[in-house]
């Protein structure tokens, strides 16, 4: 077999419905046997398939259950039961062009070479988002898991901007084997943090792969109201700064912070954040919301450093990526 298509998904019944419906819509270029859609149920009532009913006559779909909470997990359930030779991911909060299929079983033939392949995202924001958010965008478009068509190179490697978790596609065999680590992902206790599909692809590009960048193939990334808050954008990105430092701290080159340092950091994300809520009675909202995102990131590296500073003999994450 080709390719699977490969969902991770969790209590988003019908976010999912929807995102089937669009692939239903996107011609794959393929015949039958040559593709799968399998869907990796994350939550705890393991419900969709009920969605069978509705799209099983229409798309070649099966479904797999992942007892363990956390995306990553669910991708490595994925990888392991998948039949075709690539593997193309995308979330449960996506819309895909109907050419998004297609363009991956084309590059799939035209880049034999590859081992990475990836598109853009494009965030659509339920509602009117806030004005704040609407002037600030820019500062905070990787919250979205924004990705324009001219945001990667391509061929693309292990420097420089990467295809983002809703838009990739990797071999089956190198997914096997560079599994995606258990201690990042989103999970109930962490649901802001991410970057499984970004270090996975990074121990791919640094194993001397190379990918391939496909710009006619985007999805619509649909953004709830909920996430179009200052409460989500804060969050979010003191889970990026704490993800960071703690990856940093498990490369070869990486060392914990000292106190002098984690007081420093600490201290300046306090007094940003204390800058911010000045700032909201101004009227330069995209200064605020920068100013936001790099409190958040400091007050996530803080935490880190906080965390290994009283672990003197522990380590950063521990990788954990092991699976039945």
């Amino acid at each position: 077999m080709r390719l699977s298509v490969v969902i991770c998904t969790r209590d988003r019944m019908n976010s999912l419905r929807r995102t089937l419906a669009s692939i239903v819509q996107s011609d794959p270029a393929l015949a039958r046997g040559e593709w799968e859609l399998l869907v990796v149920d994350n939550s705890e009532q393991h419900e969709v398939s009920e969605l069978s009913r509705e799209f099983g006559a229409v798309l070649p779909l099966r479904f797999e259950h992942e007892p363990r909470p956390g995306l990553s997990h669910a991708r490595n359930r994925g990888a392991q039961a998948a039949r075709g030779a690539w593997l193309v991911w995308t979330d449960d909060d996506v819309t895909v062009s109907p050419q998004w299929l297609a363009e991956y079983a084309a590059a799939i033939e035209r880049y034999p070479d590859a081992r990475a392949l990836g598109g853009p995202i494009v965030p659509r924001f339920e509602g009117k988002p806030p004005a704040w958010l609407n002037e600030g965008y820019a500062h905070v478009r990787s919250a979205y898991a924004s990705r324009d068509p001219d945001d990667v190179m391509d061929p693309f490697g292990a420097q420089g901007s990467l295809p983002y978790g809703a838009n990739f596609a990797i071999r089956r065999a190198d997914a096997v084997h560079f599994k995606f680590d258990a201690s990042l992902g989103r999970h109930p206790l962490r649901p802001n943090r991410g970057g499984e599909e970004t270090e996975t692809l990074m121990q791919i590009l640094s194993d001397g792969g190379h990918g391939r960048w496909l710009p006619s193939a985007p999805v619509m990334h649909h953004i709830d109201s909920p996430r179009q808050t200052i409460r989500y954008i804060r969050a979010y990105y003191r889970e990026v700064g704490y993800v960071q430092s703690m990856l940093a701290i498990n490369s070869a080159t990486g060392k914990r912070a000292t106190l002098k340092k984690i007081i420093r950091t600490l201290s300046s994300g306090i007094a940003d954040e204390a800058l911010c809520l000045v700032e909201t009675l101004g009227s330069n909202q995209s200064k605020r919301v920068k100013r936001l995102r790099t409190a958040a990131l400091k007050l996530g590296e803080a935490r880190a450093g906080i965390e290994l500073f009283l672990k003197p003999h522990g380590t950063a994450f521990a990788r954990s990526s092991e699976d039945g």
